[in-house]
């Protein structure tokens, strides 16, 4: 198999985006992100509040 050196590697076209649309798409992700977290946060909540809520029903049913 040939070597393909910097020189060759470098000759290679690759396109990149204007850096303005770059920033746009950078910003759409790090909100995504947030929101991504902000909705992990939401379930792990809602999740624990079940596991309260079921043990509270269990509690007085077995008390009942």
């Amino acid at each position: 198999m040939p070597k393909i050196n910097q020189s060759v590697v470098r000759s290679f076209p690759f396109p990149l985006l204007p850096l303005a649309e770059q920033n746009q798409i950078v910003a759409r992700v790090n909100q995504l992100m947030r929101l991504c977290d902000e909705l992990d946060i939401r379930l792990t909540q809602t999740q624990t509040l079940g596991e309260v809520l079921t043990d509270a029903i269990i509690r007085q049913q077995l008390s009942a």
